[in-house]
Parts: structure tokens; sequence; C-alpha cells
């Protein structure tokens, strides 16, 4: 294949290119974001400035190529071989490679911003949503608090890796290896993780809903997760720094629950018991809270943005530094 034919190709909506042989064309400038480029011959191409944004360059031959001040953002780059090639100016935020990927010698991918997915690798805060990892062995890797956020992870290894605080709503954990690993405070609202192994995995405060999918006869809530619905009690529940952006929670008793420096956007608390609760530095912006029970909450550094506060009772709450922009509290 030669630069024309795959310019028409991915013109006319083709996005599968794996295994093609592009050695020495001249590519130079052109958007091929989300293309899959698996297991291609790209070496000596010129690359440079072009946008291969989440491109799935697994495997692929890109030895001796030209890829200055290319766009490899969210690229794929495990298995791959960049040996020789010219990277100066290229952008590898959120780059993804592994152990087998080939670099040249003095380049340091961990300081250009890529995701080394590898056993015990360290990917605290990484924002990996909406990437395949699937049958990636991330044993022992630490992804607290990642953005895991509809990722596939079908069929990975993640055996005693910690996922605390992890974001892996919508995610498909499906034959997952899970052994072992801390999903405390985990967001699994809508998650897939039917035929997971989950043997002695830590859910503690983990978040999950209808939606969730677990291994057969597995509890959830005798592990310690909590159900996220309607009209739920989640008394002293501990949902700090959770993200329950959108979610309905109306009528839920979440008396004394710690919600500080939660991401509430959109939340709808309609009617809800939030009598005594932690919402300190909360972001509740746009937040349905009309006929809610807010006596004695602290609302301290909490952001209100443009939320309904109708009818809500603020009786003993603490608002100092509260942001009340937009609000009505006339009805209060």
């Amino acid at each position: 294949m030669d630069a024309d034919e795959l310019r028409e190709q991915y013109a006319a909506g083709e996005r599968n290119f794996s295994g093609v042989d592009l050695s020495r064309a001249n590519l130079s400038g052109l958007d091929l974001q989300q293309a899959s480029l698996w297991r291609a011959t790209v070496s000596e191409a010129n690359l440079s400035g072009t946008n291969l944004s989440g491109v799935d360059l697994l495997g692929a031959d890109l030895t001796s190529a030209n890829l200055t001040k290319a766009n490899l953002i969210g690229a794929n780059l495990r298995e791959a071989d960049l040996s020789d090639a010219l990277l100066n100016g290229a952008n590898f935020k959120s780059t993804l490679y592994n152990e087998a990927t080939q670099f040249p010698s003095h380049f340091d991918p961990q300081s250009a911003g890529a995701y080394l997915i590898a056993p015990h690798a360290t990917l605290v805060l990484a924002d990996l949503s909406v990437v395949d990892l699937s049958r990636a062995n991330l044993s022992g890797a630490d992804l607290s608090r990642a953005n895991l956020w509809q990722t596939k992870l079908k069929d990975a290894n993640l055996s005693g890796a910690n996922l605390s605080g992890a974001d892996l709503s919508g995610a498909d954990l499906s034959g997952a290896d899970l052994s072992g690993a801390d999903l405390s405070q985990s967001n699994l609202l809508g998650a897939d993780l039917s035929s997971a192994n989950l043997l002695e995995v830590n859910l503690k405060d983990a978040l999950y809903d209808e939606a969730t999918k677990f291994a057969q006869d597995f509890d959830p809530a005798k592990a310690g997760a909590y159900f996220i619905a309607p009209s739920v009690s989640l008394r002293e529940a501990n949902l700090s720094e959770a993200n329950l952006s959108g979610v309905d929670l109306s009528e839920v008793d979440l008396c004394g629950a710690n919600l500080s420096q939660g991401n509430l956007f959109g939340i709808t608390l309609e009617k809800a018991n939030l009598s005594g609760a932690k919402l300190n530095q909360a972001k509740l912006w746009e937040a349905e809270l009309s006929g809610t029970d807010l006596s004695g909450a602290d609302l301290r550094g909490a952001d209100l943005w443009f939320s309904n506060l109708k009818g809500a009772n603020l009786t003993g709450a603490s608002l100092q530094k509260v942001n009340l922009f937009g609000i009505d509290l006339s009805s209060t």
C-alpha cells in the first residue's frame, strides 16, 4: 500500500490497516487518528507531524521512521519497534508501551508521558479511559485513582493490583483475574465483572449499581461494596472523593455519610436525607437538591454552582466559603 491509497481509504472511512507495508512511505502531516496499524511495517517512513493519536501500533515496525512532531497521544505502542526512529518533538502523552517495546537509546518514554503496561507498573492517576487493555498483564500494578472509564480489561491479569479509588465505571473486566486486588472505594457503576476471578478481592466502600455484572453467586454487598440506586440506605457510608456525577440518589438515606471532595456534578439528591453529612469541598454543580434535608451538614468549601435548593433544609449547616452562584435561596 502507498501513501495515496492509505489517504483515500482513510477518507472513505476505513480504519483497519493491520499488517500493511508502508515502509519508506511519505505520510507526513496526515490525520490517521484512531486507525489500526496493528503489526504494520512503517520502517523508514516519514511520519513527521502526522496525527497518530489513539492509533493501534501494537507490534508495528517503526524502525528508522521519522516521527518528528508526530501526535502519539493515547497510541498503543506495545511490542512496537521504534529503534533508531526520530522522535524530536513527538507527543507521547498517555501513549501505551510495554517491556517488549523498543525505543531509541537514551529515550525515556515515561519522562515523555507514556504509560508502561507491565506487572508492578506505577500508574497512579493515569488516564487510561476507553483504552483496550484486554489480556494485559498488570499484576501487582498500582492503578490507584486511575481513570479506567469504559476501559477494556477483558481477561487481563490484575491479580494483586491496587485499584483503590479507580474509576472503572463502564469498564469490561469480564474474565479478568482480580484475585487479591484492592478495589476499595473504586467506581464499578455499569462495569462488567462477569466470570472475573474475585478471590480475596477488596471491595470495601466500592460502588456498584443494577447495571454492574458480577460473577455468579458473588455478593458485592457482603464484600463491603455500596449499592447505588434511588431510595436505598447509605447511612454513614464512606463516599469521600467518589465520582457520582449524574447519578440518581433521590430519597436516599445519607445521614452522616462522608461525601467530602466528591464529584457530584449533576447528581440528583431530591428529598434525600443528608442530615449531618460531610460535603465539604464537594463539587455539586447543577445538583438537584430540592426538598433535601441538609440540616447540620458540613458544606464548607463546597461548590453548589446553579444547583436547585428549592425547599431544602439548611438548618445548622456549615456554609463557610460555599459557592452559591446562580442559586435561589428564597424558598430554603
